[in-house]
């Protein structure tokens, strides 16, 4: 679905691979000792906020990147029925748009992820990831939010750790994590609302960031080709192998026009075929 190489314009996956900035802090030392420190904070594992293992729920999800398709579908996600999960950076945006806040994932081990949630998400619940920097959950622990660990990666032994984390599968990025937190968490209906995995001409969040984004490359799909940076195009790709192991289980559906769109819209006309 994603095209290897299509004209002149467009480089082999391959080439830029190792590009893909690898921002997870999936070192397995830096996960365990972060993850004692954060524990060592009184912050609850995910396992224990009365969330998991509860089957399938009836209604679905709404995950939010910060995509600039946020915008465009800003009056559907207003009316959307259900949930609502921010991801990372999202979360002020939407709080000041008028969003009602049911999750936010954060999973950056940056200390600038503190500066992702100054905004009032009123009840929302904190799904932050255990590397995160303990400045993040203390400023969360100053506003009184309700906070949930989970690991993002690496292995856990049993003998180090009580209790035992849940380490949360997905993507390289916020977006794509938010999948599987959102199927962890029993919803089996995601409806995708700015995690677009591509620039929009030359805008590529739906709000003004202050981080380095990264030099756009040109990326084929179905066709049509985008411009994306390379972890854009990291989350593409770990998009397309979610809705390929899990798209017999779960409702996928993407709301407004971007590379993530073009996946899906590439998956279905194959599935007719």
């Amino acid at each position: 679905m994603l095209d290897e190489a299509a004209g002149d314009e467009s480089p082999p996956l391959s080439l830029i691979a190792d590009l893909i900035p690898a921002k997870m802090a999936m070192g397995l030392t830096l996960c365990q000792l972060q993850h004692k420190a954060n524990l060592a904070l009184g912050f609850s594992d995910l396992s224990q906020v009365g969330e998991l293992g509860i089957g399938a729920r009836p209604n679905a999800i709404a995950l939010c990147g910060g995509g600039p398709t946020l915008n465009d579908t800003l009056s559907e996600l207003l009316e959307f029925p259900g949930p609502v999960m921010a991801c990372g950076s999202a979360h002020d945006h939407l709080v000041r748009m008028g969003v009602r806040l049911n999750y936010c994932a954060i999973i950056d081990p940056d200390p600038v992820a503190a500066d992702y949630v100054t905004e009032d998400g009123g009840d929302c619940l904190y799904l932050v990831a255990s590397h995160c920097a303990g400045n993040v959950l203390l400023n969360l622990r100053e506003k009184g939010k309700r906070v949930a660990l989970f690991g993002a990666g690496g292995l856990f032994p049993v003998d180090d750790f009580y209790p035992l984390p849940v380490v949360m599968a997905g993507g390289r990025t916020v977006g794509t994590r938010a999948l599987g937190l959102a199927l962890a968490l029993g919803y089996h209906e995601m409806h995708l609302f700015g995690i677009d995995s591509c620039f929009k001409e030359e805008q590529t969040h739906a709000y003004t960031v202050n981080e380095p984004v990264g030099q756009a490359h040109s990326i084929w799909c179905g066709g049509r080709k985008f411009q994306a940076a390379s972890y854009m195009i990291g989350q593409a790709t770990d998009f397309k192998q979610f809705v390929g192991i899990f798209g017999d289980r779960v409702g996928v559906h993407v709301h407004g026009d971007s590379l993530t769109a073009q996946i899906m819209k590439v998956a279905r006309e194959l599935q007719e075929h």
